[in-house]
């Protein structure tokens, strides 16, 4: 399993919790498009064809 920089982790384990990308992007203290940028490398380091995806895979691998 590629490893996740600590941003990716914290945005999917934010989004795990069922947070919204804008939720997700004021809780860190970043851009909403950083945000999103942080999901999208994990999404592909990862794998997965969504967030869902992504957050149920990292879940798997004990990631998050």
């Amino acid at each position: 399993m590629p490893a996740l920089s600590q941003r990716q982790r914290d945005v999917l384990m934010l989004l795990s919790l069922g947070r919204e990308m804008k939720r997700v992007a004021t809780d860190l203290g970043i851009n909403y498009t950083t945000a999103k940028t942080h999901a999208t490398m994990a999404r592909h380091k990862l794998g997965a064809r969504t967030n869902e995806h992504a957050v149920a895979l990292a879940v798997r691998a004990g990631i998050i």
